[in-house]
């Protein structure tokens, strides 16, 4: 019977440790979220045609650089930032206008609409409040400009 509890206590242990391991950020984890924002595209909506302008927003590592966009198919307003991280704030300048921010992002697994994740973004005078992405928006060596591409593809 002791033999039976430890075999049941060391498996739901085990499953309890790959869950976490495997588990998106939570709100109030600030390293593994980072890890969840950065290197992924994230947009204020799909684009309903290649005319519909959508924002965009990205952080790229190791780089360390990110980017607020405004881009439909046939046009693209974006300003870049380099940045540092440090738990859920960006420290963001912006090189060309010397403008600096600290932005607050809290992103977390949701199930809105079509979206796998969800982020808000506090304390920008860049871009929205809010941004979604899917699994699969990851970056894997995709520009800005290729991602979009796809996604204006796919809503023709």
């Amino acid at each position: 019977m002791k033999k039976l509890l430890v075999v049941a206590l060391l498996a739901g242990t085990a499953v309890v440790g790959w869950r976490w391991q495997h588990e998106p950020a939570s709100a109030t984890d600030g390293a593994r979220k980072g890890n969840l924002v950065a290197n992924r595209f994230w947009l204020d909506h799909l684009p309903k045609g290649e005319k519909d302008t959508v924002r965009v927003f990205a952080l790229w590592t190791p780089e360390s650089f990110g980017v607020f966009a405004d881009q439909n198919h046939w046009r693209v307003e974006l300003e870049r930032f380099r940045y540092e991280t440090k738990g859920d704030t960006v420290h963001a300048v912006f090189p060309l206008s010397g403008a600096r921010e600290d932005i607050t992002l809290n992103a977390s697994r949701c199930r809105e609409a079509d979206w796998d994740f969800c982020l808000e973004v506090r304390g920008s005078s860049h871009g929205t409040k809010r941004y979604f992405s899917r699994l699969g928006w990851e970056r894997r060596d995709r520009s800005l400009e290729q991602f979009m591409a796809d996604v204006t593809a796919a809503a023709r």
